[in-house]
């Protein structure tokens, strides 16, 4: 979800509109979405991780 109010901003959900983030830091790596305003975002993935290669 986190990813996504990156992407699309919170008005794209019903909700108030509020600033996008400065950055994204996630442990998750199941998401493939990827837009031109996202912000930075560090992403990773263990070596057991069979969601991701």
């Amino acid at each position: 979800m986190v990813t996504w109010l990156d992407s699309y901003g919170t008005a794209s959900f019903n909700e108030a509109k509020y600033p996008k983030p400065a950055a994204v830091i996630m442990q998750y790596t199941g998401h493939e979405d990827y837009t031109e305003n996202d912000p930075p975002t560090f992403a990773c993935v263990g070596d057991n991780d069979w969601i991701a290669d």
